[in-house]
């Protein structure tokens, strides 16, 4: 299934065949044939670049009217540009930032518990001291 236009299709079918059979014959009909075919191809290729153009040079001129008359819009779309550009970078920061909190709570929750134990270890040596007298 071709998704090329019927007459285009066509045309490179015409000179296909007409090229091969010009090869392998000589007949100076095939290569009038397949001429042709490549001058329907070609004029079809130069219609197709112009509209293409055109509708390039329409677009742009849609997106600079846009641009103009929806400022807020093009601003919007920016930033949003922006933070989809910047956003991973920062979403890494902040899980960074997340596991160095966490694990420095972790350490000092350690530490805390050293210092409460040591803290009961002397009151009972002191008590023990003071209980002795």
């Amino acid at each position: 299934m071709s998704t090329l236009p019927a007459p285009l299709q066509t045309a490179l079918n015409t000179y296909k065949t007409n090229y091969a059979a010009y090869k392998v014959s000589g007949n100076a009909a095939y290569k009038t044939a397949y001429e042709s075919a490549l001058g329907i191809i070609n004029r079809f290729m130069t219609d197709a670049s112009s509209v293409t153009t055109k509708n390039d040079q329409y677009l742009k001129g849609f997106v600079d009217s846009y641009e103009t008359t929806n400022q807020d819009i093009v601003d919007l779309h920016n930033k949003s540009r922006k933070i989809r550009k910047e956003g991973p970078a920062i979403q890494d920061e902040l899980a960074k930032s997340r596991i160095m909190h966490q694990h420095q709570i972790a350490t000092v929750n350690d530490t805390g518990l050293y210092i409460k134990a040591g803290v009961v270890i002397a009151l009972v040596v002191v008590v023990g001291i003071v209980g002795a007298l």
